[in-house]
């Protein structure tokens, strides 16, 4: 099993700061079984001609530059995983970049885990005090309370798009949540407990686009309601909570992180915060609400 192909897709616009330290943490991968796909959505700056130096100068790596029209990262990624020959995914956006075991590390975890469909890991930026080699899962429920998996973290077996279907590409925002979602109604999901990832967080911290994740967010809870995927309280329940959770993001963004003798404030948020998710995790488990197609 250590020895299956990983096909990394990476959607690119504008990238031309940032793309050739993506690439250069994905060559420089411990575990070398992979192909690299890199679908310009259509960037007007100089990335798409640095990918080409890039593959020139790398012809040993199998890198495909595939080039669209600009339609958003859901079509570039879809096309990307449609193009696909391994028998894995692993996502990576164009600004993002891996610590040099991060293929090998989920390679071997998910060959030596039949069940685990999709596998994520933490972000180097993670605030959480873990970095071991714990295998935690994430069930459906528990994912409906809180979005584990960041994107350029995440590698799914690639048999698993056949059966749930692709990226929304209606969704400007919270669309690999949608997805997420959707994969563990059907399919074991978890988390790898360790710091692999590095993402940039230039723009995530503004308030404009906190409100419109927080819009796709709430529209997924509604779009799993309107399918019957999960009933009333379940709905309710989770759009409270997620509006909790974007009113403490929206605080400390704008208010305790910008005042450095806040920081103990953040401190007290961050323990309060964690003891009201173990809370809810402990509710979870011992819930009798009902789904309406699942019997948990």
């Amino acid at each position: 099993m250590i020895n299956k192909i990983v096909s990394v897709i990476i959607p690119m616009y504008n990238s031309e700061k940032t793309i050739k330290r993506t690439l250069n943490s994905v060559i420089n991968q411990s575990y070398k079984n992979f192909e690299v796909i890199i679908v310009n959505d259509g960037s007007t700056d100089n990335s798409p001609d640095i990918v080409e130096q890039f593959i020139k100068s790398n012809s040993s790596y199998d890198i495909t530059l595939v080039n669209q029209n600009n339609q958003g990262v859901s079509v570039a990624r879809n096309n990307g995983i449609k193009l696909a020959k391994g028998q894995y995914i692993a996502f990576l956006d164009s600004d993002d970049y891996w610590e040099t075991n991060k293929l090998y590390e989920q390679i071997k975890i998910m060959g030596d885990n039949a069940d685990i469909y999709l596998l994520g890991t933490l972000p180097k930026s993670s605030k959480d005090d873990m970095n071991t080699e714990e295998i935690n899962y994430i069930d459906f429920r528990k994912l409906l309370f809180k979005n584990y998996f960041m994107t350029s973290s995440v590698m799914i077996r690639k048999e698993v798009f056949s059966t749930v279907g692709y990226f929304n590409t209606q969704k400007k925002y919270s669309e690999d949540y949608d997805l997420w979602l959707r994969i563990s109604q059907k399919y074991k999901t978890a988390i790898y407990m360790k710091k692999l990832v590095n993402y940039s967080s230039e723009s995530i911290g503004l308030s404009d686009k906190l409100v419109e994740m927080e819009k796709g967010e709430l529209n997924n809870y509604y779009s799993l309601y309107k399918n019957e995927d999960i009933g009333f309280p379940f709905f309710v329940s989770a759009s409270i909570f997620s509006v909790i959770k974007f009113i403490r993001r929206l605080v400390l963004n704008q208010f305790i992180d910008k005042q450095p003798e806040w920081q103990i404030l953040r401190g007290v948020s961050v323990y309060l915060w964690r003891q009201l998710v173990r809370y809810i995790e402990l509710r979870i488990k011992k819930t009798h609400l009902i789904f309406k197609k699942y019997d948990f």
